[in-house]
């Protein structure tokens, strides 16, 4: 893949109907490292306590997905068009049925939980991200927020 899968991805993010992003939250820049590779950003901070940030870097051959601690490193190499695949798992993020549930021990976060509502009170977990290293005996309790940019 080359740049021009980021630059359809960008336009295709721009022409979702009722989708609350513009140029200000979907840019193409180039990254400061060795190979001074560009890199499609998408980012969204939340606007209440509610809600999770979403943070995406979309590179030539593969991509990561970030929601406050939560993280996937994915590859464009699935079946069928990656360019509708990555606009279906943001749409995901922002509709209303995706919960990202982070567990504390004490005041540190120490697994986050990407969770889907399929159907009705149906759930599946889109992945687990947690520490090895926490404070075993802090007391536990849990947060969960949903992005309802799309209700």
């Amino acid at each position: 893949m080359d740049n021009d899968i980021r630059l359809r991805i960008k336009e295709a993010l721009l022409t979702i109907d009722k989708f609350p992003f513009d140029n200000d939250h979907i840019i193409l820049k180039k990254r400061n490292n060795k190979d001074e590779r560009e890199v499609l950003i998408f980012e969204f901070n939340s606007r209440n306590e509610t809600e999770f940030d979403i943070y995406a870097e979309f590179y030539s051959k593969t991509y990561n997905i970030n929601c406050d601690g939560w993280h996937k490193y994915l590859e464009y190499n699935d079946p069928g068009d990656p360019v509708t695949k990555i606009k279906a798992q943001l749409l995901t993020l922002t509709n209303g049925k995706t919960k990202l549930k982070t567990r504390f021990s004490g005041q540190s976060p120490i697994k986050w939980e990407l969770i889907y509502n399929y159907e009705q009170d149906k759930y599946e977990s889109l992945g687990t991200v947690r520490l090895i290293f926490y404070n075993y005996f802090g007391k536990r309790r849990e947060l969960i927020k949903v992005n309802r940019l799309l209700d």
